[in-house]
């Protein structure tokens, strides 16, 4: 495969800078490049393990592995998380041995679901400074859904779970290949932000009785109904799940947790103000219209 390898950008993770060796290659037998890469490793988003023999081969050009581990890796960010025993590992120059432990390996299996996110700000920064966009290792810490950069919400490629595992992908054919989406549902967020700054700045005085009852007319009207009489709650369930996420409602329930059992009892009879309040919003949108628009509807009737 010859000793041509891309530099790192700024920020980059280990991941992106193989992807994008392959993409520039353009080779035909995937299989055999990325073996090539890996050998006798398996691809990693978070813990590359053949780093060592990558830069040997192909004279990465960088200071030293442990720039790499530091400055392309996500291990600077669970390094003051390990125990004492593993303490270490804060100065190892084996990355296969550091991915190893049982605190990062818990940390793998976590995320295994995992999908890599970019800003479209930065694409655009990236392309006009590098001529490519990449994959930064700040937007792959599954909790920060918000670039630090430009301060607006990532995104997610969608494109299958294998695909993810056994290819590197870069960000310049992700985004040629793949249609993309906020991640996790946020766009629908973004319409519950809409409904709360509503009801903050007008402050409508209208009871709770006539909300729920407009909502459970619209959704009996949409057809999540069992004898047309009563709410279907595991047709309500599965719509929720398939238009959030899981991991949306549990984000926003927090105290709570969602299962296939009590979610939709749970919107539709809990009586705690709080939990109410979310579950009207995340219904509201989920059923085609907006919360503001019932209440407005409910105010003039």
């Amino acid at each position: 495969m010859g000793h041509y390898f891309p530099s790192l950008y700024p920020g980059e993770i280990f991941y992106s800078v193989c992807a994008r060796y392959l993409s520039h290659l353009r080779y035909t037998d995937k299989k055999f490049a990325k073996s090539e890469l890996l050998q006798p490793y398996t691809i990693s988003i978070y813990f590359p393990r053949n780093i060592t023999a990558l830069c040997d081969k192909y004279q990465i050009e960088i200071p030293s592995i442990e720039e790499i581990i530091n400055k392309h890796t996500i291990f600077p960010l669970l390094r003051i998380f390990l125990s004492k025993e593993h303490a270490y590992l804060n100065n190892y120059k084996d990355p296969s041995k550091i991915w190893s432990i049982p605190a990062l390996k818990s940390y793998i299996d976590t995320h295994k679901n995992y999908r890599l996110r970019f800003c479209k700000d930065c694409v655009i920064d990236d392309r006009k400074t590098y001529g490519e966009g990449y994959w930064h290792i700040l937007h792959q810490v599954p909790w920060i859904n918000i670039c630090y950069k430009h301060s607006i919400f990532l995104h997610t490629p969608i494109y299958p779970r294998k695909n993810l595992i056994n290819n590197f992908i870069s960000l310049e054919d992700t985004l040629s290949k793949y249609k993309i989406k906020y991640l996790y549902k946020v766009r629908s967020i973004l319409y519950m932000l809409s409904d709360t700054l509503f009801i903050f700045n007008e402050q409508p005085t209208i009871s709770f009785d006539k909300i729920s009852n407009s909502i459970r007319s619209i959704i009996l009207d949409r057809g999540y109904t069992r004898t047309g009489i009563s709410i279907s709650h595991k047709a309500l369930y599965n719509k929720i799940i398939d238009s959030y996420s899981k991991q949306t409602i549990d984000f926003l329930y927090s105290s709570k947790t969602i299962s296939k059992k009590n979610v939709s009892i749970m919107i539709i009879q809990d009586n705690i103000t709080r939990s109410r309040a979310v579950a009207y919003l995340v219904l509201s949108h989920l059923l085609g219209c907006t919360l503001q628009d019932i209440i407005k509807n409910c105010m003039n009737t």
